[in-house]
């Protein structure tokens, strides 16, 4: 659910305690990257990274949201987002795990996701990671005074369907700050030149979310893992950005 709310420009202050919370979870990300190897669990990845993220003061933004049980989503293959994590669920060789965080300091969240390689994985899933990454990374390029919600989608959509990939239509990126999803709503598709006008020092998350064939998903009967309708693979890779004078300045 996002809020209809206006977006809001954040202080100076607020930025930096976004920055801070963000420190924190660029360095969980890192040890999601060192941690998950083939025959660990989902559920000892979130464990070690919400003990790292209290063992910094802060805590983890996603636990218990709107009744979410994990510190991360845990997403495997070709399971989109929003993956509960499990000690039944066991990371192989040859998937990509993708892992969406959060982390909250003195009321000011930040929102980021990896997509991390098991082992060794395929040419196709290695590309499809490549193109997602590339997608983010352009958007944070454009994300400067001015630009329009529909420039950032357009960029994203250009990039992976250039590369033969989907991008997901029904999961978006947000407007965050003192709630985890803020106005406004930030697709993966669009229109160059339409939406809405983003001002200095608005923050939103831009997360590309793309499957490696369709875009068409479904949700699982525990009403939060969305996967693929064909079984193939979806990337995720998401950061928490300023709106800056010249370009984005990446928070998480």
């Amino acid at each position: 659910m996002h809020s209809r709310k206006k977006i809001s420009v954040k202080s100076a202050e607020q930025i930096e305690k976004m920055k801070k919370a963000g420190r924190v979870l660029q360095a969980a990300l890192k040890e999601v990257e060192k941690v998950s190897q083939p025959g660990v669990s989902t559920g000892k990845v979130d464990e070690i990274i919400e003990t790292f993220i209290r063992d910094h003061s802060m805590s983890p933004a996603f636990k218990g949201y709107k009744g979410f049980p994990g510190s991360i989503c845990a997403s495997i293959d070709n399971e989109v987002v929003h993956s509960i994590p499990s000690f039944k669920k066991i990371l192989e060789e040859g998937q990509i795990f993708k892992v969406d965080c959060g982390v909250t300091f003195e009321g000011w969240h930040t929102d980021a996701c990896i997509t991390v390689a098991i082992g060794e994985i395929s040419y196709r899933k290695r590309k499809l990671m490549k193109a997602t990454k590339k997608a983010l990374k352009l958007a944070v390029d454009i994300c400067k005074e001015g630009v329009r919600v529909g420039d950032i989608g357009a960029m994203i959509q250009k990039t992976v369907e250039k590369k033969g990939f989907s991008p997901v239509k029904s999961c978006v990126g947000h407007g965050i700050g003192q709630e985890l999803h803020e106005s406004p709503i930030i697709p993966n598709f669009g229109t160059k030149g339409t939406g809405v006008r983003l001002k200095e020092n608005m923050t939103v998350c831009v997360e590309p979310i793309i499957n490696m064939g369709s875009a068409e998903v479904y949700t699982l009967d525990d009403g939060w893992c969305i996967k693929s309708k064909d079984g193939l693979p979806s990337a995720h890779f998401e950061h928490t950005i300023r709106i800056g004078k010249e370009r984005g300045e990446v928070l998480a």
